[in-house]
């Protein structure tokens, strides 16, 4: 056997039909062409006819088999229409893409019952029902592939998650759900969680700078990510190779979650006043300051803070969700005996520390 045969054997999706919602732009075009690519005929199901048009067109252009079905999956009739028209391009599916979704993002005061209701019906309800009538079947014939994508709002709030944020969690939980019920019978399903992407639906975001540098910087790889950056993935989820893997969610954002700082770069920030006083410039960082033991404990992100006087070694409580990205200069309270100074950005993100410079 050929290398390039052992790796057909993985990867290969020849005779393997996948349908993507969402699959006219951003990830989800990203995701349509590579599984084109990789020998699966595609239907895509997105709103807008030139889009869909588009996409089709350019992996016609290559070769591919592909079509495309325009529907509204905002609503349970809209979905089922889209679903029975699918099937009929090229037959029922061994490949579900549920990239399709929607972004609003009001105040959790704000939020209405038309976003709320919305935003459930887009991003949950119609993978649920994509699920209900492909699932089965491919659990019948002995294989299948769902894959959803999600959003770090799955895993933690943060900028206004509200709506959005509870449905890209709960469909992670519906992906767990449908391992336990297909993947006996050859059906896996999981999540793909991406970082910050630049992609129309983070136009307004991708158009500033300094915030594009900042999220640039919290990732371990030191840039934001690229609709192409899931290509791989997808192909591996949907194929062979990932028989084993199921009711998994797997981060694609460049260690976007696991990362609390710029790395490995060091920047000071110098105050004066006591120890007490430093609460002012803790709270300019959002971190919370809690009296303990000065030992770092690693795992669970939550900081410590001990020692009497400013002669003892502090540690800043880094809150993972908030931790500061831009640095600037702050100054507090009275000039003292000893000033303090804050130093960020240290190797290991988890010991960041308040110190006096004699003890440095």
């Amino acid at each position: 056997m050929t290398s390039q045969d052992y790796l057909s054997e993985l990867f290969s999706l020849d005779g393997r039909v996948a349908v993507v919602t969402g699959g006219s732009s951003g990830i989800g075009r990203a995701i349509a062409g590579a599984l084109a690519l990789a020998g699966a005929s595609v239907l895509v199901v997105a709103r807008r006819e030139p889009e869909l048009a588009a996409t089709v067109g350019e992996l016609d252009a290559h070769g591919c088999r592909a079509a495309w079905v325009s529907a509204d999956l905002g609503t349970r009739e809209g979905v089922g229409a889209a679903a029975e028209e699918a099937a009929q391009a090229f037959g029922e599916p061994d490949i579900l893409v549920n990239c399709a979704g929607v972004n609003l993002r009001p105040p959790m005061g704000e939020l209405g019952e038309d976003v709320w209701d919305t935003t459930m019906a887009v991003n949950l309800e119609a993978p649920y029902l994509l699920g209900q009538r492909f699932g089965p079947g491919m659990a019948e014939r002995g294989f299948g592939r769902i894959i959803h994508i999600t959003s770090q709002q799955g895993h933690r709030a943060f900028v206004q998650s509200g709506a959005y944020g509870v449905s890209k969690g709960a469909l992670e939980s519906l992906a767990r759900s449908q391992a336990e019920a297909w993947s006996p019978h050859g059906v896996t399903c999981n999540t793909l969680v991406p970082g910050f992407v630049m992609t129309p639906l983070n136009a307004r975001l991708s158009s500033d700078p300094e915030k594009m540098a900042t999220l640039a910087a919290r990732t371990m790889v030191g840039r934001n990510g690229l609709a192409e950056d899931f290509a791989g993935v997808a192909v591996f989820l949907a194929s062979r190779a990932s028989a084993y893997v199921t009711g998994q969610a797997i981060f694609v954002d460049g260690g976007f979650l696991r990362s609390l700082s710029p790395t490995p770069r060091r920047r000071e920030i110098r105050a004066s006043g006591s120890p007490c006083r430093m609460l002012s410039v803790l709270a300019e960082f959002q971190c919370e300051l809690r009296p303990t033991s000065r030992r770092i404990r690693h795992g669970p992100v939550r900081g410590r803070v001990g020692g009497r006087g400013s002669s003892r070694r502090w540690a800043i409580p880094v809150d993972a969700q908030r931790s500061p990205c831009g640095h600037r200069v702050v100054a507090c309270g009275r000039a003292a005996r000893a000033p303090l100074a804050i130093t960020l950005g240290a190797p290991n993100p988890l010991n960041w520390e308040m110190f006096s410079p004699d003890n440095n």
